[in-house]
């Protein structure tokens, strides 16, 4: 419970997100104070700390203090994932319930998978330039959401309603491979137990729509995407396009890093089918 305050405090204090936990934030604040708690043994104090439950340097600026280029990306991301689908929110789907600590923990998860696969040396982002890893998790945020609503059932490849189109797509990103495999040799089921491989190939499929409907205006990119065809599916990439690039565009107040500050960082290098999503595996 201690680690879903702290996490709920640091986006709700990243971003002003309204959240019930958020809501204790004050009487939290003076118990952590009170005891000097310091959650991720950095020697900075969970008051003080940007990044309570990620160890990182001090820093005068207390945005920074206490955080990594990297741990600040992951808030960031973090911060979409609650804003948009905020953790514990009421759902139909029997597969999809969850707990806010329960989600919050999962989102946290999602939030570093993400920022691992999109600040991976060897994976090209959609977009040049400095912030062109920042715009391209945009993107991928905003794919997750539509597709998905980032729900947890399918998340973890869990009951009937896990997979759309069908039961063709997997996934978080929404792979339509049925039950064959990726050009890289992944099963659906492959992309469920290691969501790092579900957003490297999320990110390999919109660089393909992106090629092939180039001739379109950035935001209608997705279409071949969203339906198979540069002729259809403008609508939808719309959607998607534009949730992520909206948010890339109204955040800058969140990201005090930059690309190249996170890719200075070191990663765990993409995991391959054997490397399970720690969420399903405990649903397991």
């Amino acid at each position: 419970m201690r680690r879903f305050v702290l996490l709920s405090l640091t986006v709700a204090l990243f971003f002003g997100v309204s959240l019930g936990a958020a809501q204790e934030a004050p009487r939290a604040i003076v118990n952590l104070d009170t005891v000097n708690l310091d959650t991720d043994r950095d020697g900075i104090s969970d008051e003080r700390d940007a990044c309570p439950v990620d160890p990182g340097p001090p820093s005068d600026d207390p945005k920074r203090n206490g955080c990594t280029p990297r741990a600040l990306a992951k808030q960031w991301a973090l911060t979409f994932l609650v804003r948009y689908s905020p953790p514990g929110h009421k759902t139909y789907f029997k597969f999809a319930e969850e707990t806010k600590e329960e989600a919050l923990e999962r989102y946290n998860e999602i939030a570093d998978d993400l920022i691992s696969t999109v600040y991976d040396p060897s994976v090209k982002p959609l977009f040049a330039g400095p912030l062109g890893r920042q715009q391209t998790a945009s993107i991928l945020l905003g794919v997750m959401f539509w597709e998905t609503s980032i729900r947890k059932d399918v998340d973890l490849g869990l009951g009937p309603s896990a997979r759309g189109d069908h039961g063709r797509s997997w996934c978080l990103m929404q792979i339509n491979i049925g039950d064959g495999k990726t050009p890289g040799g992944l099963s659906g089921e492959d992309l469920v137990r290691d969501r790092k491989a579900c957003l490297a190939e999320g990110l390999r499929v919109i660089r393909g729509s992106f090629g092939t409907c180039w001739q379109l205006p950035l935001n209608e990119r997705l279409a071949a995407y969203a339906s198979g065809s540069c002729d259809k599916g403008r609508a939808k990439s719309k959607q998607r396009v534009g949730t992520g690039m909206q948010w890339f565009n109204n955040s800058k107040p969140l990201r005090p890093f930059s690309d190249d500050e996170v890719l200075a960082g070191e990663f765990p290098k993409l995991g391959g089918p054997s490397e399970k999503n720690t969420m399903l595996a405990r649903a397991e």
